[in-house]
């Protein structure tokens, strides 16, 4: 995860009114032995404090010290906690510790930090803390209390305090907050970035929604919204695309972000966050939620209102045939044509799944379209299986085109 070197350098003003310690020789470090009564939980909640063990992380072991030159003269610690998946790294400045660590968390790091990080941690004073991503700080936390530790040994400070500041952006927004409500005496600040927060399955599905909904009126939002336009939003938009348009509002999407309208509600990278975790997730977990969606009372794809219909509009469910098969490098499929083109004026990510002559599944692969009657084509998606791609025959393959999931 990339941070601006100019967002790290903010962490610093947390801990600017604390007194810089003097500086001492750097001494071997020890192995640490976590000790104190155990940790304890609150409602199903572990509170952890610099005192107790948490007793899923009760075992470091170190693996390995190596004394490193890039990108400074650096001690690096290497460890991790018996019976877990919780690995750590711990990078000790030969010079310059000033009382303090810093410490990134993401549920999906490992544990190697970056120059980046361990520069501005030693710039900043501090030694840096590094453990592979948890969902939880408990790992995060248990890595820092052992990082204290060693540090304790190895600077020998005239005061035992340390001062520790974690930081995560996104996800690890999620974690930094749990954290800071759940731990005391490991950490003395916290800085969330790109604060995630519980507004759908995924943050991606809001601003689809109002794409989806909006997509019709999107020159006339755009022109009110750039240089020398009205302001007002809100005099194109009938009840149903103006209640879309006030929810994504409500829910943090900038109204100044949709003078590109494109790039707010319907860009490529937004279909592929979609696609690639919003989909997987959904299916993961509620595996029939597309056939619920579409034929259960009570979801949003059989519902009796205008936003209902704008969903059953836009829904492709039909068979058709592959005429001819355009490649690329290595003869690996790009794009096909079709008998018949989807039947919709937006472009975005279809499933296309592959039928025997006796119409059974075949596999699944991703196609990119619109409604074209003069060529039909699809683009393929760059990582679609290539087993899957094998099957694909001019003039044979039988294909079932349906919306993805998400």
């Amino acid at each position: 995860m990339m941070v601006s070197l100019n967002i790290l350098r903010a962490l610093t003003c947390l801990n600017s009114a604390q007194s810089i310690l003097p500086l001492s020789p750097p001494h071997s470090p020890i192995s640490p032995k976590l000790t104190g009564d155990p940790c304890i939980q609150i409602d199903g909640v572990w509170k952890i404090t610099e005192d107790c063990v948490d007793p899923l992380y009760s075992q470091p072991i170190i693996d390995n010290e190596t004394h490193e030159t890039l990108p400074l003269p650096h001690l690096r610690i290497s460890g991790r906690f018996e019976g877990t998946t919780v690995d750590f790294n711990i990078y000790l400045p030969e010079n310059g510790w000033k009382g303090r660590f810093f410490q990134l968390v993401f549920p999906l790091q490992n544990s190697t930090a970056s120059d980046r990080e361990i520069g501005f941690g030693a710039e900043s004073g501090g030694y840096t803390v590094r453990a592979s991503g948890r969902p939880t700080y408990r790992g995060d936390a248990a890595a820092a209390k052992v990082g204290m530790m060693i540090a304790r040994e190895y600077y020998k400070p005239k005061t035992n305090k340390i001062y520790g500041y974690i930081y995560g952006g996104s996800g690890g927004s999620l974690v930094t907050v749990g954290a800071m409500e759940n731990t005391i005496g490991i950490w003395s600040g916290a800085l969330t970035l790109v604060q995630a927060v519980p507004v759908s399955i995924n943050n991606w599905s809001i601003r689809a929604l109002a794409g989806l909904v909006l997509e019709n009126k999107s020159v006339e939002i755009e022109d009110a919204l750039r240089p020398g336009g009205s302001g007002d939003v809100y005099s194109s938009l009938s009840p149903t695309e103006r209640t879309a348009f006030e929810e994504a509002t409500a829910l943090g999407v900038p109204i100044k972000g949709w003078e590109s309208f494109y790039e707010t509600g319907a860009s490529e990278s937004l279909w592929e966050s979609l696609r690639t975790v919003s989909g997987a997730a959904v299916t993961r977990m509620d595996p029939t939620y597309v056939d619920d969606f579409w034929n259960k009372p009570g979801y949003l794809g059989s519902e009796h209102s205008s936003l209902g219909e704008i969903f059953r509009k836009e829904m492709l469910d039909y068979k058709t045939s592959i005429i001819s098969i355009r490649r690329g490098v290595n003869q690996i499929p790009v794009g096909l044509t079709l008998e018949k083109a989807p039947e919709s004026a937006r472009t975005y990510w279809l499933d296309i799944i592959l039928l025997s002559k006796d119409g059974e599944a075949l596999g699944k692969i991703t196609v990119k379209g619109r409604n074209d009657n003069n060529n039909k084509t699809v683009t393929l998606h760059h990582d679609n299986d290539l087993a899957i791609l094998s099957l694909l025959q001019e003039g044979k393959s039988s294909t079932h085109v349906t919306d993805p999931p998400w």
